[in-house]
């Protein structure tokens, strides 16, 4: 909340539009007896848990507006970047972001970037390949709790079911 604060400040004395209050995350319920019946049985000390009890963010990218994006021209992926196992960052377009966008929309080191269209599901993993790289309207961005391995097995699990 206090960044959110600090941007609306930065915002209303760049004479920029505010962002948008940040909403707080859904509480997700704990699996049922009846969920936790129906799945296969784990290793002594696993537990099952739900995507979003490991996910602190899932973010889509910006929606391509001439007229109502201002400020600085920055790089930023497309579904067509995203590749399995890697990015094509050969063909990167630009569009305006504002400096209050820059933790809604940029990427950060194991962000797992998900394709909507396409070829849905297709995703990868951000590897700072670039610095200040965002995200435009379809691909989505989510970001993990923990930097631990969760990016990557959920990268593999997209990419084998």
């Amino acid at each position: 909340m206090e960044e959110w604060q600090t941007a609306c400040k930065q915002a209303e004395a760049k004479g920029t539009r505010k962002l948008a209050k940040p909403k707080k995350p859904k509480d997700i319920p704990p699996l049922t007896k009846k969920e936790l019946a129906e799945l296969p049985e784990l290793p002594e000390r696993w537990g099952w848990v739900k995507f979003g009890n490991v996910v602190s963010e899932i973010c889509r990218g910006k929606m391509l507006d001439k007229e109502k994006n201002r400020e600085e021209h920055q790089t930023y992926l497309r579904n067509i970047n995203v590749r399995w196992n890697c990015f094509d960052l050969n063909d990167l377009l630009k569009m305006r972001f504002e400096s209050s966008e820059d933790e809604r929309y940029g990427l950060e080191d194991g962000d797992l970037i998900i394709c909507e269209g396409g070829e849905p599901g297709r995703a990868e993993i951000w590897k700072e390949q670039l610095p200040g790289m965002k995200i435009q309207k379809v691909p989505h961005r989510v970001r993990f709790l923990q930097k631990t391995v969760l990016n990557k097995y959920a990268l593999y699990f997209i990419y084998y079911s």
